[in-house]
């Protein structure tokens, strides 16, 4: 399972770094948390990470989000953009596992964003994601 929930995690985080003129390539500050059922209580603890989104990755939300999670074994790829909002679905295959995934976006400004992903693969669980740009510099 925490196979799974670490892929949505970076699928998120990438999807969310490639909004071209939307969000600014730099140094991102990520705050994610998890609810589910099922999950162990270490698992829901709120955690902040960063991450260094390069101008490259900024530059075309539905190619570079297509292209992860082709490379990660997902089909059935859908991403709506209306204004500030994307909608995202994929179907991931790991192994013998199935995953499907609802990634909700919303761009506050080119400096903040948040994602609610809906993951199902047997267990369902809801991963939240708030990002905020930290600088340009990408260095310590």
């Amino acid at each position: 399972m925490s196979r799974h929930l670490l892929l949505a995690t970076l699928l998120v985080a990438v999807s969310s770094a490639a909004l071209a003129a939307d969000l600014k390539p730099g140094q991102w500050e990520i705050t994610q948390s998890m609810e589910g059922a099922q999950l162990p209580a270490e698992m829901t603890e709120e955690r902040t990470t960063t991450q260094c989104m390069t101008a490259e990755e900024s530059d075309d939300l539905a190619a570079t989000m297509r292209k992860d999670w082709t490379e990660s074994g997902c089909e059935g790829i859908t991403i709506d953009r209306d204004g500030n909002a994307i909608d995202a679905q994929a179907s991931c295959t790991a192994g013998a596992r199935s995953t499907s995934f609802d990634a909700d976006i919303t761009l506050h400004s080119d400096e903040h964003f948040a994602s609610v992903i809906d993951m199902d693969n047997g267990q369902q669980v809801t991963i939240h994601q708030e990002g905020r740009w930290l600088g340009e510099s990408c260095e310590g």
